[in-house]
């Protein structure tokens, strides 16, 4: 499946990675660290020829050139919430990046206390 046409941006140097948003395909678009913000792809239809469309540009830092890596973790309807790697900093920040409007937020949790949540219509017991 082709990724969506980038000007000025090959590829493999620009997609990230994978992921969901709303039952469809997504992939997130870094074109350098230093600019402090990732863009939101999606895939709408499949098998209709290049159906990508960029839905946000998420706002990551106010000091873009401390960061070095930096990881997606789950898609919201309003938000993202990303693993954000600093060279200032030892470990990661958990950052939550509003999709419409710039801004951002710092969420303090230990790595260890966060758990995977999916919906789901089967009872578990």
């Amino acid at each position: 499946m082709p990724l969506p046409v980038v000007e000025d941006h090959f590829a493999g140097d620009y997609f990230r990675h994978l992921g969901d948003f709303g039952g469809c395909l997504c992939v997130f678009g870094q074109a350098d660290t230093n600019a402090g913000s990732m863009d939101l792809w999606v895939m709408r239809e499949y098998d209709a020829g290049n159906s990508w469309t960029k839905l946000f540009n998420l706002k990551l830092s106010n000091q873009p050139e401390q960061i070095y890596h930096v990881n997606p973790i789950f898609v919201m309807e309003t938000s993202t919430f990303l693993e954000v790697h600093t060279k200032s900093e030892s470990g990661a920040k958990l950052v939550r990046s509003y999709h419409k409007e710039e801004k951002f937020e710092e969420i303090r949790v230990d790595r260890q206390s966060m758990i995977g949540y999916e919906e789901s219509l089967l009872w578990l017991e």
